[in-house]
């Protein structure tokens, strides 16, 4: 990916290097994330209107707080979790294919917002293990 054209919002780390904080790539035909792995200290990521099927290479972002993901072929919830944990606060998963339950969900404790119309959703279970 191009960090000009994709990333925004630098900032500092602990470290004293300096990080991406803001990735959007919309409607961009992407189906596989493995290249976040390169950017752990994104905190936003905007994936709109793309052909992801799945979201488990987010768990290499560990300060991940905002997600974007509508409009895209995802069948699972939200399946991915930082070994740190999860920092993730909002979310919108609108207008994929997501049809069981919303399982997995309580691993994002900080979840304070899920958009998730425009899905099939049998059950809204897991909902209930989340605090907020």
């Amino acid at each position: 990916m191009q960090p000009g054209r994709f990333f925004s919002d630098l900032s500092a780390t602990p470290c004293g290097s300096v990080a991406f904080r803001a990735l959007a790539v919309p409607q961009q035909a992407l189906a596989t994330l493995s290249c976040l792995q390169n950017y752990p200290g994104l905190t936003s990521v905007n994936l709109v209107h793309n052909r992801l099927a799945t979201l488990e290479a987010l768990s290499a972002l560990p300060d991940l707080v905002t997600l974007d993901v509508r409009s895209n072929l995802l069948r699972g919830s939200l399946n991915f979790v930082s070994p740190s944990g999860s920092k993730l606060r909002e979310a919108n998963m609108c207008g994929n294919r997501l049809c069981d339950s919303l399982q997995g969900i309580g691993a994002h404790p900080q979840l304070q917002s899920l958009r998730v119309d425009g899905n099939c959703l049998a059950s809204l279970e897991g909902v209930a293990s989340t605090p907020h």
